[in-house]
């Protein structure tokens, strides 16, 4: 068995025991929160930490279903902006050299400034990566604005759109 990649303590755990005490600290550590098995019958990772809300293998939720839109803030967002910014996301990827992510992550800051528009978080699958982009006075940002003039999100929310 494969320690997972983890705090520490539980490598270091992992680690010092053989495979028979290997599972019960596995079986111990999804008990308790600290590991999660992917749900993805196609994926092969057997344990991802508590804190991760994706599968560091194929980039699936906790309930084993592909990466989705996560919407924050108190209100709905119009159909008809989330399709814009999508639109407006994938005509950028277009034009850049690095492929086109399966999803972009922007973190609300405030109303006069509402959201991180140079670091944001492009999902490739299972791994993620932050982009240095610059959305500043694009559509994109413009869009962005707009969805949170409708949802009134709070600090340190998250948005993510699957392109």
């Amino acid at each position: 068995m494969t320690a997972p990649a983890v705090g520490p303590v539980l490598t270091a755990l992992l680690n010092a025991f053989d495979d028979s005490r290997k599972t019960v600290i596995t079986e111990t550590a999804y008990a308790t929160g600290l590991l999660w098995p992917c749900l993805n019958s196609a994926c092969s990772t057997q344990s991802n930490p508590g804190e991760a809300q994706l599968c560091s293998g194929c980039g699936y939720d906790r309930t084993g279903k592909p990466i989705s839109d996560v919407e924050p803030g108190l209100y709905p967002i119009p159909p008809e902006l989330w399709e814009e910014l999508r639109h407006h996301l994938r005509t950028w990827f277009a034009q850049r050299p690095e492929p086109t992510p399966d999803a972009v992550t922007f973190t609300y800051r405030s109303q006069n400034t509402p959201w991180f528009l140079h670091e944001v978080t492009a999902h490739y699958g299972g791994r993620t990566e932050t982009l240095d982009a610059d959305f500043d006075n694009t559509e994109i940002d413009e869009t962005l604005t707009a969805i949170a003039d409708e949802a009134e999100p709070n600090y340190g929310e998250d948005l993510r759109i699957t392109l």
